[in-house]
């Protein structure tokens, strides 16, 4: 399986922890929302690669392709983009 891997340095996570202190669980919800983001535009820019290859459409692209998102939460700091074909 091939994967993209994204690091946060420990001076950032020092630096978000610091910053969001004062709010509840605020350090884990900013990275939860930002590699839930990151998913989100990982995917976008997967389907516009294919249509730049590919002339298909929209629907018949989604229909062909088993598109899976894990998404991540405050308690599983993780998330999974996962593409399968027919």
């Amino acid at each position: 399986m091939n994967g993209v891997g994204i690091e946060i340095s420990a001076e950032t996570m020092e630096r978000v922890q610091t910053l969001l202190a004062n709010v509840p669980k605020g350090a884990e919800r900013a990275y939860m929302n930002a590699i839930n983001r990151g998913l989100s535009r990982v995917k976008t820019a997967a389907w516009q690669g294919i249509k730049q290859v590919y002339t298909v459409q929209a629907a018949a692209l989604n229909a062909a392709t088993n598109t899976r998102i894990q998404k991540a939460s405050t308690g599983n700091l993780a998330g999974v983009v996962t593409f399968a074909g027919c």
